[in-house]
């Protein structure tokens, strides 16, 4: 994830770097992770995140809940 936060702030509107920090940041399962990452992107993009970028997101945070939900109810039984 290192190497992708520093990619970010070479070349910002590089997209591959864009998603695969994105990734590296849902790796773990941690959705405050996520989430940080996601506004360091935007602040690099000055706010100005396209729909699809936008989507990815969602999606990441959407599928890191599920399986921390799914883990979690796991653990209680």
């Amino acid at each position: 994830m290192v190497l992708y936060g520093q990619l970010l702030g070479e070349v910002p509107h590089d997209r591959r770097v864009q998603e695969g920090l994105l990734l590296a940041a849902r790796g773990p399962g941690d959705c405050t992770q996520l989430s940080q990452v996601w506004q360091q992107v935007r602040a690099y993009l000055d706010g100005e995140t396209d729909i699809e970028l936008h989507s990815m997101y969602e999606r990441l945070m959407s599928e890191t809940r599920a399986v921390g939900a799914a883990v979690g109810g796991r653990i209680g039984r």
